[in-house]
């Protein structure tokens, strides 16, 4: 298998996914695998918060169908 990474120009708030792919892979080989970083979809479908605008664990529990409080020494959610 190899894995190959595309950089692409600066995602912006709000942009085509699909247009960005575009740009980037005019066509994949044949059974290629393309994955997409959730943080790059998360901008395209505009689900971002401003850093200090809302508290983090709000955001889990605003955001999770299910999580597990925080009950661990390294802080994290599951």
């Amino acid at each position: 298998m190899n894995v190959t990474a595309i950089k692409t120009k600066p995602v912006i708030l709000g942009s085509d996914m699909f247009k960005i792919l575009d740009e980037v892979i005019a066509s994949p080989p044949e059974r290629s695998i393309v994955a997409i970083t959730s943080k790059i979809v998360s901008i395209c479908e505009g689900n971002v918060k401003k850093v200090g605008s809302i508290d983090k664990d709000t955001l889990v529990v605003q955001e999770a169908d299910y999580y597990l409080p925080v009950k661990n020494k390294y802080n994290f959610y599951l």
